[in-house]
């Protein structure tokens, strides 16, 4: 029985550009986590992705208070928005201790958040780099978004991971299951349009969703 260490949430806007099917994300640093570890992060999530056979575009973001204006990115319109974020028991999507990311659809927007400050509390307990851990967690955010069939008892879209886990995503074998696969290909190739991009979530949709 796996124990419930992390039960993952979620935040994320998203978007195919060209002729395929390429899912892109902008991965904004807004608690200052070091940025070597977030860019690391990413190269781990795109690896994920890139086994499963899933093209992915990751784009690295500074915090916009800690740069220029003519340094900071725009919003790319329809790519998905990830939120690198404090800890803040205050927000709903934060109450539950062992969240480590969530996820918020509203009218014309899905975004994604991953909590810094807990990534390293459980990294320290599963015996992983924090980077490791956050690049995992940004992949299950965006496999949400891909595939909404929910969690499974195993693989990046497991409800809970533990060390057997851990273990896993240090050596690299931990990925998708092939079901979760065929769902986000099957999303991706249906819901472009000819312009590139997804329909955004319309207000009838609009909900907070755990995850």
């Amino acid at each position: 029985m796996l124990a419930p260490i992390l039960q993952i949430l979620t935040i994320v806007r998203f978007a195919a550009v060209g002729d395929g099917c390429i899912a892109h994300i902008q991965v904004f640093n807004r608690v200052g986590a070091p940025e070597q570890a977030v860019k690391t992060a990413i190269v781990h999530a795109q690896k994920v992705f890139e086994k499963a056979g899933v093209p992915t575009h990751w784009r690295f973001c500074p915090n916009p208070k800690d740069v220029l204006p003519s340094q900071a990115c725009p919003v790319e319109d329809g790519a998905f928005s990830l939120g690198v974020v404090r800890e803040d028991r205050a927000l709903y999507s934060q109450r539950d201790s062992y969240t480590i990311g969530y996820t918020l659809r509203a009218a014309d927007r899905n975004n994604a958040a991953v909590i810094w400050p807990r990534i390293q509390k459980f990294a320290e307990q599963l015996g992983v780099n924090p980077d490791l851990l956050l690049g995992f967690a940004m992949a299950h955010e965006i496999g949400h978004l891909l595939c909404p069939v929910g969690h499974h008892s195993t693989g990046v879209m497991d409800h809970a991971w533990d060390r057997s886990d851990a273990i896993d995503m240090a050596r690299g074998t931990l990925g998708f299951c092939d079901r979760d696969i065929e769902h986000m290909r099957r999303y991706l190739a249906r819901n472009k349009k000819p312009g590139g991009s997804f329909p955004q979530t319309t207000p009838t949709g609009s909900a907070f969703l755990p995850r």
